[in-house]
């Protein structure tokens, strides 16, 4: 399905009950419509060329699962505002974010994807060594963004590691020896 609402679309898919359980907007600025906010089995939010402010993810934070922003303006705070139950998280093409250390609090997350997005300059522009506490990570790629510093050895800590891609970030340092705990990659 989808609804437009000007310069605004939003897509939807249902689930087998016909509920809505993966949406995607386009063209937001600041606020959702109303009539979305009552979506209860939402699970996928896919978000593209917006403007979002806090309130989106307070509304949606303890349901979605699947998390996918692209092109758009976020808060910089995006991160405290995330619930536990995320399993994948995209962030590429952003306005300027923060890397916190509640990034540790995401402990189901599988995919954490953050490319082309700069950093906040005043911010830690290092990866925090609480990436080490996301034990289930699957994929973790951070790339062509403002990162440096060294890579954390809690690192090693993600043993279900697939795939690091660290790609054209100004890290510098050794790359440390825990890396060798990640035998799936």
């Amino acid at each position: 399905y989808c609804l437009d609402y000007g310069d605004t679309a939003v897509n939807i898919q249902c689930n087998s009950n016909r509920k809505v359980s993966s949406m995607r907007l386009t063209g937001i600025r600041n606020k959702i419509p109303t009539e979305l906010q009552m979506l209860s089995e939402l699970k996928t939010l896919d978000i593209q060329d917006c403007t979002i402010q806090t309130d989106i993810f307070e509304i949606f934070s303890q349901q979605i699962k699947i998390l996918d922003i692209q092109d758009s303006t976020i808060p910089t705070d995006i991160f405290k505002s995330l619930g536990q139950q995320i399993t994948n998280l995209t962030l590429v093409e952003n306005s300027p974010i923060a890397f916190p250390t509640e990034i540790g609090n995401l402990k189901n997350l599988l995919h954490l994807r953050m490319g082309s997005s700069p950093f906040l300059n005043g911010t830690a522009l290092t990866i925090p060594s609480e990436i080490g506490k996301l034990v289930n990570l699957v994929r973790l790629e951070l790339y062509e963004n403002t990162l440096t510093g060294r890579i954390p050895s809690e690192i090693g800590n993600l043993v279900k590691l697939e795939r690091l891609y660290l790609s054209s970030a100004k890290l510098n340092g050794t790359i440390p020896s825990e890396v060798g705990n990640l035998v799936k990659l």
